[in-house]
């Protein structure tokens, strides 16, 4: 709902996105990472680091989950590219785009925004500006960093083939994003 209530609003902050997406996403991989340690005969000592580990790779799940609305085919990932912006969501690498470009630049992709765009050209453009200013690269710093934070959570863990499954899942959410991201 309110990912809804910030439809079409180009302003939202990154502070304002990490909350949608928190609430969105993080929350549900985080009630559900916690619901296993409830159920597991040695992990309901952890809840609490197994619901940490579950925003983490939410927030990195949900942020390379954007990523491929700039980078990705339709037809490899099954999920339409444009979609987001077409409907009115701004996502961290549009975000950070925007804090970084000219003016000029901002103005241009201000209009497709309020407008939608009329052609793949002008699609085009919107992924050119995201990649040239920054988007992708800060994008996925992030999602690397989040991808690092849940794995830290299970700090505390004894090791087990449970936990290296968890690792490499944080490392997979992350690393899908790599073939489509030169």
């Amino acid at each position: 709902m309110v990912q809804f209530q910030h439809r079409k609003n180009i302003n939202v902050s990154e502070d304002g996105y990490l909350d949608i997406i928190n609430m969105k996403t993080a929350s549900l991989f985080s009630a559900a990472c916690e619901c296993g340690a409830s159920f597991s005969d040695n992990g309901n000592g952890h809840r609490d680091s197994y619901s940490a580990f579950g925003e983490n790779i939410g927030l990195a799940f949900q942020i390379t989950d954007d990523l491929f609305d700039y980078l990705a085919v339709e037809e490899v990932i099954g999920k339409p590219t444009a979609s987001d912006f077409a409907d009115g969501k701004v996502t961290l690498p549009f975000i950070t785009a925007f804090r970084n470009a000219p003016e000029t630049a901002r103005r241009r992709v201000s209009d497709l925004f309020r407008s939608g765009f009329a052609s793949r050209s002008d699609w085009s453009d919107v992924v050119l500006f995201v990649q040239d200013y920054g988007g992708i690269e800060y994008s996925l710093e992030k999602a690397r960093g989040y991808g690092e934070r849940a794995k830290d959570c299970l700090g505390g863990i004894s090791p087990s083939p449970e936990r290296d499954a968890l690792h490499l899942a944080a490392d997979y959410v992350v690393d899908r994003i790599a073939p489509f991201s030169g």
